[in-house]
């Protein structure tokens, strides 16, 4: 879990390392039940309108789509409700966040639980 959380953004990070520990639910089960999506490009934009980081914009990605086989916007969504998202390229049959940019986060338009996160690591793994 700690491992993963260079491509997380330092807010999420922390939040991770702090509250890892001291979660009650048993280990290797989840409480929240989350699906990741593959959504189009539009949608994704739509969704995530004001990403916090220029990197995670759909629009930085597809200028930069040649240097992966295919661009995949991943939508973290809970019974419907969207939750994450996160743009990632798909190179030597693995997906790669970032595949152009430093670094890569997960997107969000308001705050979530650290529950969300760990479940959307969850789904990535």
């Amino acid at each position: 879990m700690v491992a993963f959380c260079g491509f997380l953004s330092a807010r999420f990070a922390v939040l991770i390392q702090t509250c890892y520990f001291c979660r009650s639910k048993k280990p290797g089960k989840s409480i929240i039940e989350m699906e990741v999506i593959r959504i189009s490009p539009e949608e994704y934009r739509q969704l995530f309108c004001s990403p916090r980081i220029v990197y995670d914009s759909v629009a930085f990605s597809q200028l930069n789509a040649y240097k992966c086989e295919a661009l995949h916007c991943l939508l973290f969504a809970e019974g419907g409700r969207p939750r994450l998202g996160l743009v990632a390229g798909e190179r030597g049959g693995g997906l790669a966040a970032p595949f152009s940019a430093p670094f890569a986060a997960l997107e969000c338009n308001s705050d979530q639980r650290v529950e969300h996160v760990e479940e959307a690591v969850r789904l990535l793994a």
